[in-house]
């Protein structure tokens, strides 16, 4: 039997990096200009990169990584990622014959194993995602805003308030849950504050399942997922059972 290991080829590592760099990146809704001009690097080095047209430096990775808001525990298993590449793009350069020879054969085998358990790490569930679905309230949205807030360098409400374009007291209503924000306007502040895509979806679905205007239950009428105003009336099966849901419930 033929064994395919072209997904451990030397090559294989830089293709993967590449990529995953580029998900990254559409995550956090950013173009490659709107990137390399936050991190002071012309877009054609994040295009290079992305495509796996060479490895892009560490520090390069970083401030990447770090722009698209890339949680700092998470950098540890990029950092991993990384010198996985970087060695197996060595061993790529140093010719087939390399590859065949006792030194190459552990070589590959390290970084075979070395990989998965890297992207393993990465793919750990996103503890501010996780508590956005549980979210009900104003105040456990506020609280999430503030989390997300925490995650850059101390940001005070005024300079929130100058990012996003918000009054700061009508800032301050919304992270000690006074209020509940507008859409538009949370949607504003979330991206001020480096949200990626999925973060931000998630704001946006809690902000509508408070409002009512969202439930995450299943309509038991037509077995279709309750996410719009008007399957909310009627019996749906939810995390707590069936149930009787009503607008605005």
């Amino acid at each position: 039997m033929q064994v395919d290991t072209s997904q451990t080829a030397p090559e294989f590592y830089l293709r993967e990096f590449a990529e995953m760099l580029k998900q990254v990146r559409g995550d956090a809704g950013l173009t490659v200009r709107e990137l390399g001009a936050a991190i002071g690097h012309h877009h054609s080095r994040i295009v290079r990169a992305e495509q796996g047209a060479n490895q892009p430096t560490w520090e390069l990775t970083r401030a990447y990584l770090c722009r698209c808001s890339v949680r700092s525990q998470e950098l540890s298993a990029w950092s991993l990622l990384w010198d996985v590449t970087y060695e197996a793009e060595r061993l790529r350069k140093r010719g087939p014959d390399a590859m065949e020879q006792s030194e190459g054969v552990k070589l590959r085998q390290l970084l075979q194993e070395r990989w998965p358990a890297a992207v393993a790490r990465l793919a750990a569930p996103h503890p501010l995602v996780t508590k956005l679905r549980m979210v009900t309230t104003k105040r456990e949205l506020g609280i999430a805003l503030q989390e997300l807030g925490a995650r850059l360098e101390p940001v005070s409400i005024r300079q929130l308030a100058e990012w996003a374009g918000v009054p700061k007291t009508t800032l301050h209503d919304w992270t000690s849950g006074r209020r509940l924000p507008d859409s538009k306007r949370l949607v504003t502040v979330v991206s001020a504050l480096r949200a990626t895509k999925s973060e931000a979806d998630e704001f946006r679905y809690a902000l509508e399942r408070i409002s009512g205007k969202r439930c995450d239950g299943v309509h038991v009428g037509n077995r279709r997922p309750c996410v719009l105003w008007e399957y909310h009336r009627g019996p749906h099966r939810t995390s707590r059972g069936h149930e009787w849901l009503d607008d605005g419930d």
